[in-house]
């Protein structure tokens, strides 16, 4: 139990950095926030990927850098301390619409390998 603790914390720690930069790296070269599904896809199709790795990369991983409270926290700071209500809907619209397609992209990628 505690192996696999430590495995998803490790995990959310690689997944949170990778967001902060990732973010960093979209809002200093186009001012915007950003949002990511084929990981998630291929390691529960892949039977043969140890439990123990579908947790760091899943579990931790993917939660840490997908956190919907980072989502949520991006959204209401466009209202609340950049006062662009409009740029927060469009956030919002584009995370949905991009989420649900990179999760489209990613499930249909795998499932045609």
């Amino acid at each position: 139990m505690l192996q696999q603790i430590l495995l998803v914390g490790l995990g959310g720690c690689i997944g949170s950095v990778a967001r902060h930069l990732v973010s960093t790296w979209v809002q200093s070269r186009w001012g915007g926030l950003f949002p990511v599904g084929a990981l998630m896809d291929l390691t529960v199709e892949a039977e043969s990927l140890p439990p123990n790795l579908r947790l760091l990369l899943v579990t931790g991983g993917l939660g840490g850098f997908t956190t919907f409270s980072a989502f949520g926290y991006e959204t209401l700071a466009l209202i609340e301390i950049e006062r662009q209500p409009w740029l927060a809907l469009a956030n919002v619209a584009l995370e949905v619409v991009l989420g649900l397609a990179a999760a489209w992209a990613g499930w249909w990628v795998v499932s045609e390998w």
